[in-house]
């Protein structure tokens, strides 16, 4: 673990739970469960130390210029439950590797480059409370597996390019306080709750 303060560009030494924006937990590993490094100004290496936490419960490396995929090994954080990687350059389409983060309450990738439909198996991640997939480059319809968000609040799926109708389905979540679907070209109504 000594690597990753070179790699942040922290200098640090000794514990890595006493540096800034790193959280642990109590036990007798001190395992590394939260990552705060929001506008750290970091590069791509940084995958491969966060990759290497399996206890990890939030990550925010939101606003850093990050300029890849999202990697395959964020879906192997099996207790994960604040994703936040806004505001860089993530490519690509969103992995199917992010679907069995069954624990996810709040997943941000809104302001990065995602390209592609959005997976109907995201919406089976049906814990999520906050959803923010706006400003990106994703296209096709709403999945109807929309209706598995049950415990939804937010949802922003605004400026991207996606068609077609309105699903139905949004009428169904309960839970669901803020809703942003404005700047793509979609058709029909919002439903009633």
């Amino acid at each position: 673990m000594k690597n990753i303060r070179y790699n942040l560009g922290l200098h640090y030494d000794g514990d890595p739970c006493q540096w800034y924006g790193v959280s642990c937990s109590e036990n007798e590993g001190n395992d590394i469960v939260g990552l705060y490094f929001s506008h750290f100004n970091m590069n791509n290496s940084i995958w491969q130390y966060v990759c290497k936490l399996p206890a990890l419960q939030l990550l925010d490396l939101s606003d850093n210029g990050l300029q890849s995929p999202i990697p395959e090994c964020v879906g192997s954080f099996a207790n994960l439950k604040i994703l936040r990687l806004s505001s860089n350059l993530l490519s690509e389409s969103i992995p199917p590797q992010l679907f069995s983060m069954k624990n996810l309450s709040t997943l941000d990738l809104t302001h990065n480059q995602l390209t592609g439909p959005i997976p109907p198996q995201l919406f089976s991640l049906s814990n999520l409370a906050y959803l923010d997939l706006s400003y990106n480059n994703l296209s096709g319809n709403i999945p109807i597996t929309l209706s598995n968000l049950r415990f939804i609040e937010s949802l922003d799926i605004s400026n991207n390019r996606l068609t077609g109708e309105i699903p139905e389905a949004l009428g169904n979540l309960s839970e669901l306080h803020w809703l942003n679907l404005s700047h793509n070209k979609l058709t029909g109504q919002i439903p009633e709750a």
